[in-house]
């Protein structure tokens, strides 16, 4: 009833108007706004504002939503500190496995930790690389303040704040917040220096998906160097280290490889028996000796004499180099880069990086009178420049070029056994000339090809298919965790020139139209 008494009501008005001449044009001229060219655009300009605005809004919502399950972040920095390099991108490219990473602290309270500032937000974006890059990978963040009842999963572990534990299925691996940066500390404070985010947990993923671990042993009991820095190397590429006693213990027979890691002292033979028994018995897999010489030995007779029998001999002394390109920036002259001999250990993959032997002893090839009983060859080797400093030297001793000697070996490998057994594979001993050249003053630095000729090394003689992780720490010494320069400048041209300029073409554009309508 009150729609059909309003319609009357609005019908008896447009018949007074249309009775009155009068009121009907003035009726026209107070509607005639919105058939004018102002409301018309007017009312599209607003409208085309509100749906940008609504559009913008919309799209953040969605990127938002995106870039926390992908990859749609991208890296400014000059040293690309927050994504992962192409070894960690290839590993999870490969990987079948399911994998959580556990941190044990909220963002924000890992993210907000004062002695690292900035550099704990990189650590964080690093690990949340690792999921956009894989869909196998999950990223916890657990707040074992709220959560106490969580450690009690790991009983043997000593688990604390911002502590990260990589798993998959029953094996786990812990990281610990130190594991994370490499640190540099004076008498007033401690800084971190390097960010090793990457390289743990890389690493630790490697190890919690392998399901056999090839056996490393290393022989101990003569004194051998500090091995902690090539301990930390291999275990960090899924490889099992145990150590023995030579001189009391036997070689445990699912040993692969055995590494004689800088002995001071020389070898009893009752302890080169056993090595000697070790090889002989190549196996399926072939029996295997990595010696690193100890740049401070001197006179090991019974050792060098095992040696020599398998077709390498150490010399006394230690090369020097006086090729500049080979010198490194403190011009030491036994401090020095070893170039790559023609050997199937080479399998760098940059060939431009080499490797540094310091304070290495001169090795040589031992003629073989039987011509077969063994098969040596150089993999790396110094310059046509170097020499051999006596242990002897006087203080007026110099390397002038009358005492170049080289190219010298720095690093040699020998293959024998018999072939003819076809289920036996011929054992191998390779000698570096430097246990110094294991250290990670040389193994963790970029410029150096170190770390990747010595796992090439461990992985053809182990016959290991898996993947090898070679991931060097990135120095934050000195370095700012902004955009680069150059992308700085390109980002402002972009935002001050090309961006004001491209909507003042528009607007002109648009003005010429309805101005010419």
């Amino acid at each position: 009833m009150k729609q059909n008494e309003n319609k009357s009501v609005n019908q008896a008005n447009e018949d007074k108007i249309a009775l009155n001449p009068k009121k009907k044009m003035k009726f026209r001229n107070k509607m005639s706004f919105l058939y004018s060219k102002k409301f018309k655009y007017g009312s599209a300009a607003t409208g085309i504002t509100a749906l940008f605005i609504v559009g913008i809004v919309i799209f953040n919502l969605i990127i938002n939503v995106l870039s926390s399950k992908y990859k749609l972040s991208y890296d400014l920095t000059s040293e690309k500190f927050f994504q992962l390099t192409q070894d960690s991108i290839d590993f999870l490219s490969n990987l079948e496995k399911d994998i959580e990473i556990d941190m044990l602290n909220t963002e924000e309270n890992f993210t907000s930790i004062q002695e690292l500032g900035a550099h704990a937000h990189q650590a964080n974006e690093v690990l949340k690389q690792y999921a956009k890059h894989s869909s196998h990978i999950k990223l916890n963040y657990i707040d074992v303040v709220k959560n106490p009842t969580y450690t009690n999963n790991y009983p043997k572990e000593d688990l604390h704040p911002n502590s990260i534990i990589v798993k998959s299925g029953e094996q786990y691996k812990v990281i610990s917040p130190n594991d994370l940066f490499e640190f540099n500390s004076d008498f007033r404070h401690t800084k971190a220096i390097a960010s090793k985010a990457e390289q743990a947990v890389t690493a630790a993923m490697l190890i919690v998906t392998l399901d056999n671990k090839t056996k490393i042993t290393f022989l101990t009991g003569y004194g051998e160097d500090n091995d902690q820095d090539v301990s930390n190397l291999l275990e960090n590429n899924g490889y099992k280290i145990e150590k023995i006693n030579i001189s009391t213990e036997e070689i445990p027979e699912d040993t692969n490889i055995v590494l004689v890691y800088g002995p001071e002292r020389d070898y009893m033979p009752e302890s080169l028996e056993k090595v000697e028994k070790f090889l002989s018995n190549g196996g399926q897999y072939g029996r295997n000796l990595i010696y690193a010489v100890n740049p401070k030995s001197k006179n090991l007779a019974n050792l060098g004499g095992f040696l020599e029998k398998h077709g390498i001999k150490v010399g006394e002394g230690l090369i020097f180099e006086t090729d500049l390109k080979k010198l490194s920036a403190e011009r030491n002259p036994c401090l020095f880069l070893s170039d790559y001999g023609n050997s199937a250990y080479n399998l760098s993959k940059n060939i431009d990086i080499l490797v540094c032997m310091p304070y290495s002893k001169p090795l040589e090839k031992v003629n073989d009178p039987d011509s077969n009983k063994f098969q040596v060859e150089t993999l790396l080797q110094s310059s046509e420049k170097s020499g051999v400093f006596p242990d002897d030297a006087s203080e007026e001793w110099k390397p002038t070029e009358d005492k170049f000697t080289g190219p010298l070996a720095t690093s040699l490998a020998s293959a024998f056994g018999s072939n003819e057994d076809k289920e036996s594979k011929k054992s191998n001993i390779i000698v570096f000339g430097s246990s110094t050249a294991f250290n990670k003053n040389f193994t963790e630095k970029t410029f150096l090809n170190n770390s990747e000729f010595i796992l090439n090394a461990f992985h053809i003689l182990s016959g290991d298919e898996k993947p090898r992780i070679n991931i060097e720490p990135k120095s934050l010494e000195g370095k700012e965790l902004g955009i680069s320069a150059s992308s700085a400048k390109t980002i402002g041209n972009i935002l001050y020139l090309i961006l004001p300029s491209l909507i003042l073409i528009i607007g002109l554009v648009i003005f010429s139209k309805r101005k010419n309508k």
